[in-house]
Parts: C-alpha cells; sequence; structure tokens
C-alpha cells in the first residue's frame, strides 16, 4: 500500500502488516527527518482498504448489505429449523444448514469488526449517518417498503409501519444463530421493530405539519381578507380551549382578549366590505358608523344612477302583476281596497303609458316601500298579506329595471347584489345581543341573520351553501366562534394555583416575565408574524413535506434495523 506523511511525503509500497513502530524505523534508516512527526499520532494509522471503507460511499454500501447480511444468516437458520422439525429431529441436512448460518455470522461479525477498526484508524466515529443512508436504500429496504400500497389514513399508516418495522426488527438485533433462544431473540427483536415502526408514521406526519402545517381551508379565507385569527384559533381543537382558559391569567390573559377583539373588528370591517364589493366601495369604520356608511354608499351608488334610467311596464312586468292582482283578490275587501289604492297612486306619477323617469320612479319607489312596510309588521294576517304583495309589486317594479334599460343593466344589479347583502349585515348589527357593543357583530350572528332571511323554498340555498354571505359567516364562526364545552373552571383553578405557587415560592416576578413574553404572539406585528408562522410556508416546503410522508415505509423499515443492530 501506500502511504503519505503528514508533510505530503509519499512513502510507496509499504506492507499491509507493518506497525507503526517498523514503519518509523524504515523512515529513519532511509534518512527522513522523523523529528518532523510531532508526536506518534500523526503517523498514518489506516490501510487504503480502510479508507475506502470508511469512506462515505463505503460506510452506504456498508448500511445496504446490512440487512442483506442479516437475512443471509437467518435464511439457512429458518431452513435448519424447518428441516428439524423445530429441533425435534435433528439430521444431516439440518446440521449443516446450522453450520452454514454460523459461518454467515461469523462473516458478519468480522466484516463488522472490519468496519469498525476501519472507522476508528480513519476518526471517521460517531453517528453514522451515511451507513443509515444504506439502510434505507437497501435492496430488502427498498423490496418491502415500495411494494406496498399508499396508506390513506392515519391507523393505516400505522399498520403499515407495524408491519415494515416489525420485519425490519426481525433482522436486526443482536440474536446468536449458536444459541438455543435464537427464535426468542428475534421475536423480541421483531416486537420492538414494530413498535418503533409503528411510532415511524406519527413521528414524520408531525415533522411534515411542522414542515407545511395542514392549515384549515377557512383559516387560510379570512387571513386572505384581513381577518388575523390568534394562535389557538389558528391551531384549533385543544390549543384554542388552552388559549380559552389562558384568558384568566394575567397580562396573557389581557392581550388573548385583546387580540381576540382585534380579529372581532376585523371580521366586521370584512363583512362590511364584502357587502360594498359588488359597487367597488369600502367603508374604513365598523359598528353603527360603518353599517351607517354602507347603507349611505348604496344609496349614493343608486341616486347617482336614477337620472340615467326609466321605469317602462314590459310584457313580463304585466304578466307577473296580473298574476299578484289575482292573489289580492283573495284577501278581505278592505285590503283589496286599500293595495288598489297605493297602487294607483303609485301610476298616477306615470305617464299613460305607464313610464317614469328616474326622479318620479324613485318617489313612487319611496312611497310604496314607505306602504309595504307599515303592513308587513302587523299581526293581522290580512293587513300583513297586504303588505307582501304592495313588497312584490315593488320588487317587480325594481326587477324590470334592468330589463328595460340594458345599458345599466350590470350597475342595477351590482346595486341590488349590495342591499341584498346590506339586509344581512343590518339584521346581524341590529341583534339584541349586540347593543353593547354598538353594532358590533359576532359571525354567530351573522349566521343567523343570513339563514333567517333566507326565502329560498325550504332554505335551500343555506342547504347548499349558496345563500348569501354564507361563506363568510361560515368561515368566521367556525375559526372565531368556537368555544370551551365546558365552563373552564378546572383548567382556570390549574393555572390559578400555578399563580400561587409562583408568588409563594419568590417565582412571582420571573413567571410575569414569561407571561409578558407570551403576550408577543398577540399584539402589534407578533399577531401577523405568529399567523404567517403558523400559516405559511415556501413552495418548496410542500414538497418536502410531502417527500418526507412518502417515505414513511422506508423509513420504517431501516430506523427500527438500524437502532437494534449498532
Amino acid at each position: 500500500m501506500d502511504v503519505r506523511l503528514p508533510d505530503g511525503t509519499m512513502i510507496q509500497n509499504v506492507p499491509d502488516d507493518m506497525t507503526r513502530d517498523q514503519l518509523t524505523q524504515k523512515l529513519a534508516f532511509n534518512g527522513y527527518d522523523i523529528s518532523k512527526l510531532a508526536t506518534q499520532d500523526q503517523m498514518p494509522q489506516s490501510t487504503v482498504k480502510q479508507d475506502i471503507q470508511a469512506s462515505i460511499p463505503g460506510r452506504v454500501l456498508q448500511g445496504m448489505r446490512d440487512p442483506i447480511d442479516q437475512a443471509a444468516a437467518m435464511l439457512p437458520k429458518g431452513l435448519e429449523a424447518i428441516t428439524s422439525l423445530g429441533g425435534y429431529a435433528p439430521n444431516p441436512v439440518s446440521k449443516f444448514l446450522g453450520e452454514q448460518a454460523s459461518d454467515v455470522q461469523n462473516l458478519n461479525k468480522q466484516n463488522e469488526t472490519d468496519y469498525q477498526t476501519a472507522r476508528q484508524a480513519t476518526g471517521s466515529q460517531g453517528v453514522d449517518v451515511s451507513r443509515f443512508i444504506g439502510n434505507v436504500a437497501s435492496p430488502v429496504n427498498l423490496a418491502a417498503a415500495l411494494r406496498v400500497a399508499p396508506a390513506l389514513t392515519t391507523g393505516a399508516k400505522i399498520a403499515q409501519g407495524v408491519g415494515i418495522g416489525t420485519a425490519a426488527g426481525a433482522l436486526g438485533g443482536e440474536a446468536d444463530v449458536n444459541s438455543p433462544d435464537y427464535w426468542t431473540d428475534k421475536a423480541k427483536s421483531a416486537a420492538i421493530g414494530g413498535a418503533i415502526g409503528g411510532a415511524i408514521p406519527a413521528v414524520v406526519g408531525g415533522v411534515s405539519r411542522m414542515i407545511q402545517p395542514q392549515t384549515n381551508p377557512k383559516v387560510v379565507e379570512l387571513l386572505k381578507q384581513g381577518i388575523t385569527p390568534t394562535p389557538g384559533q389558528i391551531l384549533g381543537g385543544n390549543a384554542q380551549k388552552v388559549e380559552e382558559k389562558l384568558q384568566s391569567l394575567p397580562l396573557l390573559g389581557d392581550a388573548i382578549t385583546s387580540a381576540k377583539n382585534k380579529t372581532l373588528e376585523e371580521f366586521n370591517q370584512a363583512a362590511l366590505n364584502k357587502t360594498l364589493a359588488p359597487i367597488g366601495q369600502t367603508v374604513d369604520t365598523i359598528g353603527r358608523d360603518g353599517v351607517a356608511q354602507v347603507k349611505q354608499k348604496i344609496s349614493d351608488a343608486y341616486n347617482n344612477l336614477l337620472p340615467k334610467i326609466s321605469f317602462m311596464p314590459d310584457q313580463k312586468f304585466k304578466q307577473d302583476y296580473g298574476q299578484l292582482q289575482q292573489l289580492v283578490t283573495g284577501l278581505g275587501e278592505k285590503e283589496q281596497s286599500k293595495f288598489n289604492s297605493v297602487m294607483n297612486d303609485v301610476f298616477s306619477k306615470a305617464s299613460p303609458n305607464g313610464a317614469m323617469d328616474g326622479s318620479t320612479f324613485k318617489i313612487a319607489e319611496s312611497k310604496l316601500s314607505s306602504e309595504a312596510s307599515k303592513f308587513t309588521g302587523s299581526t293581522d294576517a290580512y293587513q300583513k298579506e297586504l303588505g307582501d304583495a304592495l313588497k312584490q309589486s315593488l320588487n317587480l317594479m325594481r326587477e324590470s329595471l334592468p330589463r328595460t334599460n340594458p345599458q345599466y343593466g350590470q350597475d342595477l344589479q351590482n346595486i341590488n347584489a349590495a342591499f341584498a347583502n346590506y339586509a344581512r349585515i343590518r339584521q346581524a348589527a341590529s341583534s339584541t345581543a349586540t347593543g353593547a357593543r354598538e353594532g358590533v357583530f359576532t359571525p354567530a350572528q351573522l349566521a343567523q341573520a343570513v339563514r333567517a332571511m333566507d326565502k329560498s323554498a325550504g332554505k335551500g340555498a343555506s342547504a347548499t351553501g349558496n345563500a348569501l354571505m354564507q361563506d363568510l359567516a361560515e368561515q368566521g364562526t367556525n375559526v372565531l366562534g368556537s368555544k370551551v364545552p365546558d365552563s373552564g373552571t378546572a383548567g382556570r383553578l390549574a393555572l390559578g394555583a400555578g399563580a400561587a405557587t409562583a408568588g409563594a415560592t419568590g417565582t412571582l416576578i420571573p413567571s410575569l416575565a414569561g407571561l409578558g413574553a407570551a403576550t408577543l404572539p398577540y399584539l402589534g406585528a407578533g399577531r401577523d408574524i405568529t399567523a404567517k408562522i403558523l400559516t405559511q410556508r415556501p413552495a418548496e416546503a410542500a414538497k418536502l413535506a410531502a417527500m418526507l410522508r412518502q417515505s414513511s415505509p422506508l423509513l420504517a423499515g431501516a430506523v427500527p434495523f438500524a437502532i437494534q443492530n449498532k
């Protein structure tokens, strides 16, 4: 072999069995200044073979052959058990197979000794990552892991991991083929491997979720609309329950409450702006002032459009209005007379053919709306039906405008859509429970208003998720509206006891300092940063997380083997 000295000198044709002292003597005999070797430790201690064996490719190759070596010893041992009927009928064939198993095991032990000696000689001791990579890439592991169908559920992944880990554990371990307890030891190794393999999917799943969080899609939608939930609301489940209970703590509890109020304000802001989205408007405040601004902006958009349009009874309006008049004949005589009186008054402002300009239509619309509202709130059934008939007349007139003013049809539809949204917001903000909050409504109150104002048959729009404002209401209710199922007394008592203990042991100030630090994810820029950390990752993170999840079977086969075989 050739040996390179620390100063770069190359010594050729050094015998493999030459000791360090012999090499030193040879160097001195040949005139080499051995004082250049400060200590004997600087003398080369590894052979070329050892350098190759301890190199990264060599260690990977060793890892790849590990399961093969173990299987090579286990196979004749298994055949020995079969041919000897479990040891009860030994014979020359079973004896031969047992000897073969022992020979293979001795070869494996010698190889392991040489491998560890090479690592020590080359200074490559420590965690052997390269060998583990080889264990993962071993043909035995690949054959086992890649032949199984991908598991879809967590339970199936765990069961799959148990199976692959059991096989890997059976190959690993320190069982001696010459021991009468060989199969017992193998069974123990298999059980340990199964336990480790079953744990792998859970661990891999947890790590992959850290790399690429599986964020609730409704959280993502809220964030897109400028609504930043608290950490507990983002994570949901137990995290949200704990956050609810933490509101009882000083400093931290106030920060959580403040963050939740801020989130609720952002939800209201998003709801008001969603209401105005059809007409391209926004508001910069919430509560009663915000609701009033929404109403005014819709009214302004309508008033600005009215001078440009006109009302002309078309064929569809005449047909629908005629059917309505037939229905009115079913009312009491007094209600019929009132309906006709109101409608005659409305159309008295029109031209002989029933046409009205925008200004005239607005006056007629205001008159009809006022009369309809007067009767719809009545407790008398006939008067309530009269009010509904008047309201339907108004709807028929409004619905005709896009047909008779096609150039402004889209603008009218947008205004009508905004007003329909506003009706839901108005009802949510007028809920008696919001009185103390001055018109600030919760997602649950918006959801109730959405359902209450769904006039589709059997509330089919709500049932199919297509009711106006339902998407935002459900996103908010799902993420922001969850509550602790119980009163939280036990949790709060435990937290209170911890605070009392901190005070009694003189650790109150550090505890308060810790609570102060814990408020950062709930205040100012910390809210946005925390939300991004919990929900956003680079595009490459999704690929990495997917690769990690897909590698679960490979790891389930390699990790138990690597742990038990070292």
